[in-house]
Parts: structure tokens; C-alpha cells; sequence
């Protein structure tokens, strides 16, 4: 679950776009909250391929039961 510590605002995002990059590849995922708009999650690719493994390999298991 993410805490308010790892979440910016998307102006930061616009102002220090590598800042933002290195935060969210040390910890995996980072949301960015928008004024006018929903949040959304920045998140590293090989967190994102690891998810979609692990999704993949539980619904296997669970089609097989």
C-alpha cells in the first residue's frame, strides 16, 4: 500500500522529471497526483513483468483446481 511518502505531484513530475524517474525505480512504484485529473502510478518495467508473471502463474493454478 502506498503512503503519502511516495506519491509527488504532477508538476513535479514536469519539473524534475529525473528526480521522479530515480524515486519511482527505487521503490517500484510511485504515485503521481494530479489537481484536475486521477492519480496515476509510475512503475518500474520489471515490477509491472513481475506482476503480470505472477498473475499468469495464479491463474493457472487456479484454472487447474
Amino acid at each position: 500500500m502506498s503512503t503519502t511518502a511516495d506519491a509527488v505531484t504532477f508538476s513535479d513530475l514536469s519539473r524534475n522529471p529525473k528526480s521522479v524517474a530515480e524515486r519511482a525505480a527505487r521503490l517500484g512504484r510511485l504515485r503521481v497526483t494530479h489537481r484536475d485529473a486521477p492519480d496515476f502510478y509510475l512503475t518500474a518495467a520489471d515490477r509491472e513483468e513481475q506482476r503480470d508473471e505472477s498473475l499468469t502463474t495464479a491463474s493457472r493454478i487456479f484454472l487447474r483446481s
